[in-house]
């Protein structure tokens, strides 16, 4: 049974300033000299144990609310039972206005400069706070998503939302959009930055060509013949390359890939091969190899939130194979080595040719697609029909079209997953260039169970059909309305807004939609059934607006919650929907636990001893039944709560909670939920006679949640988070809080005893709402002794060699130092596979090496692990992913909040022997770091990430790291976690020798770090001093001119120097 562990009061009378309001309301006492602060229909965090509060639109109703305000209100409450008096702290507010105009109707506040946003120009029902500090806001007066900046200023013209019809797709779903080469309509074709524009413009997969280099790498061109994509013909050291050669029976004259190594190719920039189209960007852009693409699209996928996808093409297989340089094995490796291997993947692979879809269907259980082809088509809109180019040297006389009927789709349907015709193998053209009827080819795709994604669509007028005037919109809208499952574009933008278009050209109305008002449509949503729920996920990436009422067509109790992409700005379809207990009930608020659940509450109509139905449910939006219901669970019955100490003076046990609106839930740690009714300003009977008030709860719940940790505490963005933190070096407060008894575990080989140890990261969290202090530590690699002697190789033993390192979140309480609420997260590679500890790397040249060997305390050798980490530091980006410093390789590491691997970044040329232990993304020298002496702490400051060097690299190399032990010089690197990339180093320089190491680093803002320098000593001769740094100013090394050290290393540096 739910318990009540905190309550908390505000009148119904409360008021703000702000002109006077109610002279509508004379029922309900008005007019009043000011704005009422009551009653609230979203709530999120504030920080600092304070909360903002959505006021909805006042006093009930469109016509009595013209003079309330809409606001947000900051407000703390001192819970009862939470040691406060249980009364609520009004701070301050944001006014919601439109100065800008954006309002495309009359608003009551139409010709003031401010235009202030009022109660009868939207009903606001709900708000999340977005990554970058905007406010959406759910209305339902629309019903509408608004969107403000943080200081209340709405930034856009109100979003509709769009009524979702049936779609004709295969499985029901979204057809996808193909960035064709990228966006190849933009940017030359087959460059990351043509695939990063596509998948910026909210293309679903991007497509990379793939052909091989001579040294076997795979690398996106759309032929091997590189002669109209690249400046190869104007390199003259390759002009002897130009050969001619047969592909696929053809004769090409060129410059071929499969003549060039990776090296070479790489010195070669891509061009636009279209002459009608942009120019500019001739020469800027790289050859991607397949790596570099992968790593691009999973960077984008952790950006954006979403799952961007990958459809490669294998590109003349036959010919490849003919050559010794099969395209098929690499592939499948590669895709094997990224996560990319089962049916769920996001890729799917393509040919044009029959026989290596059968051997990649052996090969690799993802999704394949046959391609088809035709020559042209013929004055009757005919098509000239060809075949695979397997099957001409196989003497097998089928063509293309014969895989188009009935029975070369079913046997297509035994190898792949799909087809991908030309266009005009549904739609074709006559002679005059007009459409043709479509064929049935989609219709029987689908009988087939077969995807169908069509080629190519363009915007360009010589690519459409004389009917379409011109206009590409027409031609998305017909093959979207046959039922494509997705479809290839040079233009994503154009194609994504077209799937909009196309498939939700209706919005949702409901009777006070201004242009129901007027009579220019129809409504299809009861009034007062908006948007009453918004959420955000975790990642800030997905709003999820929960409809309080059933659209026309739909059941009675089933509740739409619709799904918006903040990347696109635009709806892309109803993630799930919500099942009512009773139809006629109305849900009063939606707030994200993790990524999938998400509370909502529930209420009947009713209030006081009348009501009986106020709970708080759980649902699951990726559980959903054949109806597309999420799946649900009661969380707390609100009428029926244990309340032993009678914190809200009913002198009974049981609290009851009877209002009849209740909108405000959300989670404040695993146990803990807040709940706040709306009290409809004077007009609630819940707890007659008096006027309804506002309550606060704080509500213990009889399961845990499974929380995301940036969701509890309010550790999210808020409207008013600070930029920076000073620090006065002369003025501290230490507390010491002991952890002792730590256990033995073992004694190694050589007799030193090896027991638990600390933590070697610390990151601050925030603050409980009962005032504790919130911290996620880690630990490093596990147990392990000092590095002795076995047998004549120095070697650490290892008490645990299956050791886990691991995060560990804890609350302190800061007034009785007690530590509570600890919670153990084991680190995971990408494939979920626990983390190691142990050493990876010994005596590699010219890499980081452990220059020892891991022995369990037996003295038996254990086996290296290339993924293993010896963890070092922690901090959060804005993004909500966590960055890890590792001192075994070293390397940088990003996880996302359940502790999964997203990616590690590695010295350049760290893997060897086959294995790809990360994208080397990191100067080639960090791999010359001294024996565990890594990366030691990490920092994260105005969207970088920086990563410091325990002590200084051994570089040039030396022997017994000579070079490291007598330099001064430590480096702080640099680090773009959205491009990925190094973009600086910077010389930090140890106070002296005597602490030849730093101990870790945390972020003040503007530039400003601490660190702590220490040595190895205890007792009153050691050397242990916390430093704060400025990098404002300091020199970039990486843009610096050097020639002045006069051929020495940084490392070998003078001060002077």
């Amino acid at each position: 049974m739910t318990q009540l562990e905190g309550f908390a009061l505000l009148p119904a009378d409360t008021f703000a300033g702000g002109p006077p309001s109610g002279s509508r309301a004379t029922d309900l006492g008005g007019p009043f000299p000011a704005q009422p602060v009551q009653g609230f229909s979203g709530v999120q965090f504030a920080g600092g144990g304070s909360f903002w509060f959505l006021s909805d639109n006042g006093f009930g109703s469109k016509t009595n609310s013209p003079d309330y305000l809409l606001r947000l209100y900051r407000l703390t409450p001192n819970f009862r039972g939470d040691g406060g008096n249980g009364t609520v702290n009004v701070k301050d507010f944001i006014s919601f206005s439109d100065p800008d105009k954006k309002v495309p109707f009359s608003i009551v506040n139409e010709s003031t400069p401010e235009r202030l946003l009022t109660g009868a120009d939207f009903d606001v029902e709900s708000f999340v706070v977005a990554k970058d500090g905007t406010i959406w806001v759910g209305d339902e007066f629309g019903p509408y998503l608004l969107h403000f900046d943080a200081t209340g200023k709405l930034l856009e013209p109100p979003i509709s939302t769009p009524d979702f019809k049936d779609i004709k797709t295969l499985n029901g779903q979204l057809p996808i959009v193909i960035g064709h080469r990228g966006a190849s309509g933009y940017r030359p074709e087959h460059t990351l930055a043509a695939y990063e524009l596509a998948i910026d413009m909210g293309a679903n997969f991007v497509e990379p060509d793939l052909v091989s280099t001579k040294d076997g790498v795979l690398v996106a061109r759309h032929e091997n013949d590189i002669s109209g994509t690249t400046d190869v013909a104007n390199r003259p050291e390759f002009a002897s390359r130009r050969t001619t050669k047969s592909i696929d029976g053809a004769q090409i004259t060129g410059w071929f890939t499969e003549d060039f190594t990776l090296a070479e190719l790489k010195t070669l920039r891509a061009k636009e091969s279209l002459a009608f189209r942009d120019q500019s960007f001739n020469g800027l852009f790289e050859i991607p190899t397949l790596q570099e693409i992968i790593d691009l699209v999973k960077r984008k996928s952790t950006e954006t939130g979403r799952t961007i996808g990958l459809y490669p093409e294998t590109k003349h297989p036959t010919y490849f194979d003919s050559i010794g340089l099969s395209l098929e094995e690499p592939l499948v490796r590669f895709l094997k080595a990224n996560g990319y291997d089962s049916k769920d993947s996001p890729v799917f692979i393509q040919s044009f040719e029959v026989g290596n879809l059968k051997d990649l269907n052996r090969l690799i259980d993802v999704p394949l697609v046959q391609l088809l082809d035709a020559v042209d088509v013929g004055p009757d809109g005919r098509l000239i029909e060809n075949q695979p180019f397997d099957f001409t040297l196989r003497g097998d006389r089928r063509t293309y079209g014969d895989l188009r009927t009935p029975q070369g789709l079913a046997e297509i349907a035994t190898y792949a997953d799909g087809i991908g015709p030309w266009k005009r193998m549904i739609v074709s053209v006559d002679a005059n260039n007009n459409t043709l009827p479509p064929t049935s080819l989609v219709r029987d795709a689908h009988a087939a169970g077969l995807l169908i994604h069509p080629y190519t669509f363009r915007n360009e007028s010589r690519y459409l059909a004389a009917n379409y005037r011109n206009n590409p919109q027409a031609e998305y809208e017909q093959f979207f309305n046959l039922g494509v499952d997705g479809l290839f574009s040079d233009f994503p933008n154009t194609a994504v807004a077209a799937r909009q278009q196309t498939l939700f050209p209706n919005p949702v109305r409901s009777p006070d939609n201004p242009n129901v008002l007027s009579n220019q449509a129809t409504s299809n949503l009861a009034r007062s059934r908006g948007y009453e729920g918004l959420a955000i996920n975790p990642q800030k990436t997905t709003l999820y607006a929960l409809l309080e009422g059933p659209v026309a067509g739909d059941r009675p109790e089933a509740l739409r919650i619709n799904q918006f992409d903040l990347t696109t700005k635009q709806f892309t379809g109803i993630a799930a929907r919500y099942r009512l207990e009773t139809a006629g009930n109305a849900i009063g608020d939606l707030t994200a636990i993790n990524e999938n659940e998400f509370l909502v509450i529930e209420r009947d109509g009713r209030q006081g001893n009348e009501a009986q139905l106020k709970k708080v449910f759980k649902i699951n939006l990726a559980q959903k039944d054949a109806n597309g219901y999420a799946a649900k669970e009661e969380v707390a019955d609100l009428l029926n709560i244990r309340d032993p100490q009678d914190l809200n003076g009913d002198r009974s046990n049981t609290f009851r909670f009877p209002f009849v609106t209740i909108e405000n839930v959300l989670a404040i740690d695993r146990d803990t939920i807040l709940v706040a009714n709306d009290n409809n300003f004077r007009g609630g009977t819940g707890r007659p006679p008096a006027p309804d008030q506002n309550e606060f709860l704080l509500l213990k719940l009889d399961r845990s949640l499974n929380l995301d940790p940036r969701i509890a505490g309010g550790v999210a963005a808020s409207p008013s988070t600070p930029a920076a933190i000073n620090i006065n070096p002369q003025q501290y407060r230490a507390t010491t809080i002991p952890i002792a008894n730590l256990a033995r575990l073992a004694n190694s080989p050589a007799n030193q005893e090896i027991a638990f140890g600390g933590f070697s990261g610390l990151l601050y969290e925030g603050r409980s709402q009962n005032g504790n202090l919130r911290f996620l530590t880690h630990t490093d690699r596990g147990p392990n002794a000092e590095p002795t002697d076995i047998n004549g190789v120095r070697s650490r033993p290892f008490a645990l060699p299956d050791f886990q390192p691991s995060w560990i979140r804890f609350e302190l309480n800061p007034t009785t130092n007690a530590i509570s609420n600890l919670q153990r997260i084991g680190l995971r590679n990408k494939d979920n596979s626990p983390l190691s500890g142990l050493p990876n790397l010994q005596g590699q040249a010219g890499l980081a090496n452990s220059d020892e060997v891991g022995v369990d305390v037996f003295g038996r050798t254990l086996k290296n692990d290339p993924f293993g980490v010896d963890l070092e530091g922690i901090t959060r980006a804005d993004d909500g992913t966590y960055w890890m410093a590792d001192e075994y390789r070293p390397s940088i590491l990003q996880f996302d909040a359940t502790g999964k691997l997203i990616e590690r970044y590695v010295p350049k040329r760290s893997n060897v022997n086959g294995v790809n232990t990360g994208v080397e993304a990191l100067p080639r020298v960090y791999g010359q770091r001294r024996a565990n002496r890594g990366f030691e702490a990490i920092a994260y400051q105005n969207g970088k990430v920086y990563a410091f060097i325990q002590s200084a690299l051994d570089n040039p190399d030396t022997a017994n790291d000579s070079n490291s032990r007598s330099s001064l010089n430590l480096r702080i690197l640099e680090f773009d976690p959205v491009a990925k990339r190094t973009t600086g180093e910077f010389i930090y320089r140890l106070d002296s020798l005597n602490a030849d190491k730093i101990g870790d680093a945390t972020s003040l803002g503007n530039g400003k770090f601490l660190v702590v320098e220490r040595d190895d000593n205890s007792g009153s001769g050691a050397f242990k001093k916390v430093f704060q740094i400025d990098l404002t100013g300091a020199t970039n090394l990486s843009q610096a001119d050097t020639a002045g050290l006069r051929g020495k290393t940084i490392e070998n540096a003078s001060l002077s120097e």
